[in-house]
């Protein structure tokens, strides 16, 4: 219907009925997002998880089952994959990077993580990839393109070392997709307060000031 509106504009020249697509557009968009932020939002960051098998609590896993489920539903809905081919590909693109960055918001939300948390974090980053990485294959996007999984690996960087490996990182100039308050916020709640945790925080925040 999208390509049938954008061409019947094209041959009459009436440009109201592209206004009225891109409106519809949007609007299905918005509930895209809706459902995929609710999805998301489902997650359970408090959950306790096995340190020794690195495994993900039943809920968490089933929550996951959840948002893989709507994004297979989402991409097996042919008509519009085959007559839009390219609308459809940004479409999920989109849709992927929403809820890679919902997951970084949600984490950067919590002001004290523990052990456990650092490693159900982890474990939350990696099966969403799971999730998300074949879906894109299938459509020929490279996780590689898009800027919202180097920003996972790092904040899962984060989570799994220590202070002086983080500043080596940073001063690598790997960490440039954080900004100075997601990356001061989440070393704040990783670590305890401490004169070298705080020393460090003010080197990352004089030199980014001075960038």
């Amino acid at each position: 219907m999208y390509n049938d509106f954008i061409k019947l504009s094209q041959i009459t020249g009436d440009e109201s009925l592209v206004t009225f697509m891109n409106s519809n557009w949007n609007q299905a968009m918005l509930t895209f997002i809706q459902e995929l932020k609710t999805l998301i939002s489902s997650l359970n960051l408090e959950s306790d998880i096995n340190m020794e098998d690195e495994i993900l609590d039943d809920y968490n896993l089933n929550q996951l089952s959840l948002v893989y489920k709507w994004f297979q539903d989402l991409s097996e809905t042919k008509q519009f994959r085959q007559t839009n081919f390219k609308k459809f590909q940004q479409l999920v693109i989109d849709l992927v990077d929403f809820a890679n960055n919902w997951l970084l918001q949600l984490i950067f939300t919590i002001d004290d993580i523990s052990e456990n948390q650092c490693m159900l974090y982890n474990l939350l980053i990696e099966n969403l990839n799971n999730i998300t990485i074949p879906i894109l294959g299938e459509i020929g996007v490279s996780k590689n393109s898009m800027d919202s999984f180097n920003k996972m690996n790092n904040v899962r960087f984060l989570l799994n070392n220590h202070l002086k490996d983080i500043m080596d990182r940073f001063y690598q100039g790997e960490l440039f997709d954080l900004s100075t308050d997601e990356m001061v916020s989440l070393i704040k709640s990783i670590f305890i307060q401490s004169e070298i945790r705080d020393n460090y925080i003010n080197e990352i925040i004089e030199f980014r000031n001075m960038s």
